[in-house]
């Protein structure tokens, strides 16, 4: 986590967490540190900014039947980041992409939930693991 941190304060509406794996990775943070556009991270950041301090998802799919949801951004290839959304003040960044990876983007978000999940009796005991305040 090598770029600037964007959770300031404690009055967070919902925390923004990322999955810290079981060998110490961050999927989430390998992948924001392998953007290069300024531009898409500051979008990002934003984007996550106001998910934290409003509540406020914007643009992406929400499925009722997977508990994967995504975050689209327009820009360049189809920036896209893949979440888990815990309750109402929860949300856990799990990795990204762009929309020409997004099937196998979205398949391995799943797979990296379901570890952390199997890992764990409870998503409560899950979410333990998820404890690292996200840095971009």
């Amino acid at each position: 986590m090598n770029k600037n941190d964007i959770v300031s304060g404690n009055e967070d509406k919902i925390l923004v967490r990322e999955i810290v794996q079981e060998d110490g990775n961050t999927p989430f943070s390998d992948w924001i540190n392998s953007v290069r556009d300024p531009k898409i991270l500051k979008k990002i950041r934003s984007r996550i900014n106001l998910i934290r301090d409003e509540g406020y998802f914007g643009p992406g799919r929400f499925p009722s039947n997977s508990p994967i949801s995504e975050l689209s951004f327009d820009t360049g290839p189809g920036y896209r980041v893949y979440f888990v959304r815990c309750g109402d003040d929860i949300v856990i960044l799990i990795n990204g992409g762009v929309k020409n990876g997004q099937t196998s983007d979205i398949i391995k978000a799943k797979n990296i939930w379901q570890g952390v999940i199997n890992e764990y009796r409870t998503v409560e005991e899950a979410l333990q693991r998820c404890t690292v305040r996200v840095s971009i």
